[in-house]
């Protein structure tokens, strides 16, 4: 009986190189799912900084299933918690929530002061950005418009207030994508966008519309800027770590997919840096994704949290999703014919 491989086929059919390779796959396999040597700790067990006789410490003891991996500090003598009273008997034992902020401190506690606000310099996000394809699409191209020698308005700051006033359109610069205008009868020459220009000939009420939808679209990139400024924010405490086992799993497929004639990433190679900082992006990624969830779960259940939410301007709570009645798809009536 001729002797095959696990995908069926004959060995003889294969190079002694092909083998050769299959081999050194197979044992690079084999040895990346064998389990982490046991390393020796590497000094001593410290000491805890909590006193033995401390509320902590009181509690800590008191717990059936309670593992001590560290000595608690030595007792001061002034124990700061007294287990014999009840916990919410005494005042000093237990303080309320704070009650949530009326209408009046949130109008005076504007949203600039806070550290959490990101400040936006609105010059560096220009309204062209936001521009929309479907407008640009049935606009006409500058050199049609140049060619039609209407006339057009554009905004200019008085010193109180922008205000549209009216303009000669002279040029246009197709490296800044501006247009050199002229205001009359000042004659002050300005460069502006397509955005800050109405012509004369175009359809005022669609001009308007295309400039509100990047409005619009430049105040959600402004909020989910200032989300994502939130959201790195929070304490990184609540957040429990990527576990050495997903990251072992993560490299592990990694080395499996490498070619043969390529060695396992190590460190100091420019290969390991490059592993290595793919690998810190998939924790900052992980920890980014934890923290909104945090902060979802915290809008959900903290009224105090909600409120300073929306008092920061930041997107819209997403609906949560219901979830599914069934696991499988169910087929739309339709009108072919079985087969058979």
């Amino acid at each position: 009986m001729a002797k095959v491989d696990f995908k069926n086929m004959k060995k003889a059919w294969k190079t002694q190189t092909q083998i050769q390779q299959e081999d050194l796959i197979r044992e690079r396999v084999r040895r990346n799912r064998l389990p982490e040597p046991a390393r020796d700790f590497p000094g001593s067990i410290r000491t805890s900084d909590i006193a033995a006789d401390s509320g902590v410490a009181n509690f800590l003891t008191s717990q059936a299933d309670f593992c001590p991996r560290k000595d608690f500090a030595p007792a001061t003598g002034q124990p700061d918690f007294d287990n014999t009273l009840s916990f919410f008997d005494e005042d000093k034992y237990y303080t309320p929530p704070p009650e949530p902020p009326t209408d009046e401190e949130k109008k005076e506690i504007t949203p600039v002061d806070d550290d959490q606000f990101l400040k936006i310099d609105q010059s560096k996000l220009p309204i062209e950005l936001y521009d929309s394809s479907h407008y640009e699409e049935k606009d006409k191209t500058p050199d049609e418009w140049l060619a039609s020698g209407c006339g057009a308005s554009a905004s200019k700051f008085d010193g109180n207030d922008w205000k549209w006033r009216r303009v000669t359109v002279d040029s246009y610069d197709s490296s800044t994508k501006r247009y050199t205008v002229t205001f009359t009868p000042s004659n002050v020459t300005k460069q502006v966008t397509r955005m800050n220009l109405l012509f004369d000939d175009e359809d005022k009420v669609q001009w308007e519309n295309r400039r509100s939808s990047a409005f619009k679209l430049r105040e959600l990139s402004k909020m989910q800027l200032r989300f994502d400024h939130f959201v790195s924010t929070q304490p990184v405490s609540e957040v429990r770590p990527v576990q050495q086992k997903t990251l072992r799993g993560i490299h592990e497929m990694v080395a499996t997919g490498l070619p043969i004639t390529c060695e396992f990433p190590e460190p100091g190679t420019p290969a390991g840096l490059l592993l290595r900082n793919l690998t810190g992006e998939v924790i900052q990624q992980y920890t980014k994704s934890m923290k909104e969830a945090i902060v979802y779960h915290l809008l959900e259940n903290n009224k105090i949290f909600l409120s300073k939410y929306t008092r920061l301007k930041l997107p819209q709570i997403p609906p949560s999703l219901p979830c599914s009645y069934s696991g499988k798809i169910t087929i739309p009536e339709h009108k072919y014919k079985e087969v058979g």
